[in-house]
């Protein structure tokens, strides 16, 4: 009997390790070429219609009360929201053309989601975020770890 559990228990070192140094990094490569850029579509669609409200409510009132309706939105997210001056904000050159095309910007930092989009004809940027972004690495781990758990009961 002694013999069998440390049979399972190297048994159960093994595929962690396994799924540590073989698993995991092709799992980031997949997600990184293929998921990823899907994720920021479904973020800026998922946002448009926010961005839509707000854009709209906006334009009702006159520039210079911007950051007075933002704040009065504030309470209606559950992220940061900001108007601020396109220079104001480091973006590529690339992301800079993306804001000119009216199109929403979407900046992934660390496990965050930062979106920018161009107020109207303006050079406002309204921004929301940082947002906690899905990882899903975390959730691979886990369901390996919840399948090796129930595969030993």
């Amino acid at each position: 009997m002694k013999r069998l559990l440390i049979y399972l228990y190297l048994f159960m070192i093994a595929v962690f390790v396994v799924v540590h140094f073989v698993i995991s990094p092709i799992f980031n490569k997949i997600y990184g070429n293929y998921v990823e850029p899907d994720f920021a579509g479904y973020c800026r669609d998922i946002f448009r219609g926010s961005f839509y409200v707000i854009e709209t409510e906006l334009n009702r009132t006159p520039i210079g009360q911007w950051d007075q309706v933002v704040k009065s939105m504030q309470s209606h997210f559950n992220f940061p929201l900001a108007v601020s001056p396109i220079d104001s904000l480091s973006l590529q050159k690339i992301n800079r053309s993306v804001l000119a095309e009216d199109d929403v910007v979407v900046l992934f930092e660390e496990d965050m989601v930062i979106l920018h989009q161009r107020l109207g004809e303006t050079n406002m940027v309204l921004t929301m975020g940082p947002i906690p972004a899905f990882d899903y690495n975390k959730l691979l781990l886990n369901i390996i770890f919840s399948l090796v758990i129930v595969a030993l009961f």
